[in-house]
Formats: structure tokens, sequence, C-alpha cells
């Protein structure tokens, strides 16, 4: 271990004694809390013939290391893959004999500052699955890729899915004649698969947070012969996928960049929609309209959203514009124009629900009566969303 500023302390055993222990695995949360994992031979001395399992330890932040657990006891048991989300919630997966040339994939799941969960078989029957992958995202949803053998000559890419404190999900197929799969997810749950088919072509697929498996995509050019895909994903929902290629000479390393589109408002209400701004006082019809309302909206990432306000004006139409109208003869009202309202106010929030109280006043002044829409705008990182706009209506 190696703290901030500091220097490399002195090793420690995890693994006990007495029997070889291979392939480790290591992943931190944003608390600076370690998982490890690691598969163990309980043969004799001769290897993962005689039978394997696969253990885990756990290190508090600021302590030490407590003793392993057995994850899965009983047959070979390999190929172990970690991952743990920013909360701490981690997840193992690891190939498993089932009986003579067959094998599985399982996975266990250790909620933050819990225990290891019973392993669960995450693939079909059959197939023989193998190389299995994991990602595991901020809110604890989990999303594990692999290989499996269609028949004897070809293989498919299959993927499961674990909502945080769920069950996993059935695979899906995400790909024919492929094989070589990683998985990447960001913190906010949009996940991308990587993977290279039989035609020497790295893919991907990408899944939206809540959503479902879209269809892959190329990502190098044909006749290239492109192994060893790999994917990572940021903060922000972006992706890059690296992988090897031949130039015809020499084998080279390529990549490609999923550049997300801007955060989103995906939801933006009023309750009540109707309110009674404070300076103009009270009438009959504004006698049961409250002075404030409601406002929530939800981000699909974090982002500062910016909320203005556009009154509607009635106009006459000009050349096919709305403009001003310049007479109060009601008859030549025949559209609407939107005036924007001088200023507005900006909330920085972390993806997910947020909820205001709004008095009907902007920069300090109260809204006249009328007709408005409340406009939120999301940006992150350079990126400007697409405004999302709610009917906002001021009585006296």
């Amino acid at each position: 271990m190696r703290p901030a500023g500091g220097t490399w302390q002195a090793p420690v055993d995890l693994s006990a004694a007495g029997q070889h222990a291979s392939s480790p695995q290591v992943a931190v949360d944003a608390h600076g809390n370690t998982v490890a994992v690691w598969y163990r031979f309980t043969g004799p001395d001769t290897g993962p013939s005689t039978g394997s399992i696969v253990q885990g330890a756990v290190r508090p932040a600021g302590g030490t290391w407590q003793a392993p657990v057995d994850l899965a006891v009983g047959g070979n048991v390999f190929a172990a893959q970690l991952a743990v989300g920013a909360q701490g919630d981690a997840v193992a997966v690891w190939n498993r004999a089932s009986g003579a040339r067959s094998f599985v994939v399982q996975g266990a799941v250790r909620a933050a500052n819990g225990a290891w969960q019973e392993p669960i078989t995450l693939s079909a029957a059959g197939g023989n699955p193998g190389n299995p992958q994991v990602a595991v995202d901020a809110h604890g949803n989990a999303i594990a890729v692999w290989s499996r053998s269609s028949d004897s000559s070809s293989s498919v890419v299959q993927s499961a899915v674990r909502p945080a404190r769920q069950n996993w999900q059935a695979p899906v197929e995400l790909a024919v004649d492929a094989a070589s799969a990683d998985v990447a997810i960001s913190p906010h749950g949009n996940a991308f698969a990587v993977w290279h088919d039989s035609r020497g072509i790295a893919q991907s697929a990408m899944r939206s947070a809540d959503g479902s498996w879209q269809a892959p995509v190329d990502l190098s050019a044909p006749g290239q012969d492109a192994l060893e895909t790999q994917v990572a994903a940021d903060a922000h929902g972006n992706a890059v996928a690296i992988w090897q290629r031949s130039n015809g000479t020499n084998q080279i390393v390529q990549s490609a960049t999923y550049r997300a589109p801007g955060p989103q408002v995906t939801r933006l209400r009023l309750s009540p929609s109707t309110l009674r701004a404070s300076r103009w006082g009270p009438t009959v019809q504004a006698a049961t309209a409250p002075t404030a309302t409601q406002v929530s909206y939800e981000l699909n990432a974090a982002a500062s959203v910016r909320f203005t306000l556009q009154r509607y004006r009635g106009g006459r139409r000009v050349g096919g514009r709305c403009v001003k109208a310049t007479t109060s003869n009601r008859r030549q009202k025949i559209c609407t124009r939107l005036v924007r309202v001088r200023g507005g106010f900006t909330r920085s929030r972390a993806a997910g629900t947020d909820r205001f109280t709004f008095t009907g006043r902007v920069a300090g002044r109260p809204l006249r009566p009328g007709r408005y829409g409340l406009v939120a705008t999301p940006t992150d990182n350079g990126r400007t969303g697409t405004p999302t706009r709610a009917r906002l209506r001021i009585v006296r």
C-alpha cells in the first residue's frame, strides 16, 4: 500500500500459506476501501486441474487487511475478475467447471460494508462461456460480459445485468461470431461493451442507464485483424476503446472515442403550475392561488442547470414571423411569441432528482401576471444539453 503523498509500505501476505494462489485482482472505491480477489489451488501441488477456489479480502480505508474468505468452493474455479463501485459495492465474476469439459460464468456481490453473498450462475447451461469481465457504477448497478461457444466453430458475446440491490437478469446476446469481450460503465450507468468479430473487426455496443443494449457498431476497418479489445469510460459518459490490429507489416494499436451527448434534463415539472406573485396582491381570481411552486427535475448526469424564463405574448403574423402587435385590436393577436425575461439562476447538481421552491421572482423582481415558460438548460464539461421547458402562469 502507498498512502497519498507517502511511500510504499512493507508487503503483507493476503492468501494463506500452504497452497498456490494466483491471478489477483484489486479495486478501490471513492472512500479508499480496497477489495481484492484471487483464486487458490486446493490440490496437493499440481495446479488448478486438481481444484481451485475463489477467495477475497477487504481492507477498510486507513485500516489493515482482513482475513480472506471463500467466495466459491468446489470444482475448478479460475479467471476471476473484480469491479468496485464508487460507494463500495463489489462484484466478482469467474469461470467454474460444471462437468466434464463444461463451464459456467458465476458471480458474487458484496454490498458496501457488508459480506459476500452466495455465488450465482450468470450464464445459461452449455456453450462453455469464458473470459468474463465485469463493471459497477456509482449506484451499485453491475454488468458482466463474456464469450460463449455457439457451436463447434463460432462463439457469441453475452451480457447479464444486475440492477443495484436486485437479482441478476437473464443473459442477452450482443453479437454472434465474436469473442474477447470487455465492458466499462460510467458512474451514472452508461455501459459500453467491446469485442472483435470473426471478420477481425472491433465492434462496440452501448447500453444507457435503465435501458437496453443498442445494436453493435464497427469501430475498426475490415481486413485489419483487430484483436485484444479493451474499453474504459469516464464520469461524463465518454468512452475510449483500444485494440490491436495489423497494417500488413506490423501490429499496431488503435483507438476510437465515444463522445457522449451533453447532459439532459429528462423531466421538468412545476406543482402547482399557477401561482400568485406577491407584489400584485390577491383578487377573486387568485384567492386560492399559492405564492410559490415546487420545481422538480431529473438529470441524467451531473451538470449545472441554468433556469431562465420566457413570457408568452400575443403578436401578429408578418412574413411568416410572429412580431409584436402594434394595435390593441384583438383580431390582430393571431400568434404567440416568446419574450425572454431578463435574469435567471443556476443550480449545480449530481445526476438524479432535484427540487426547489420558486416564488415567481427573477433577479429580485416579481414576474408580472401572464403566461411563462420556465426553461432549464444543462451544461457540463463544455457540453450543453437540449433546453427543457415547463409552463407557468402568474395571476393577480
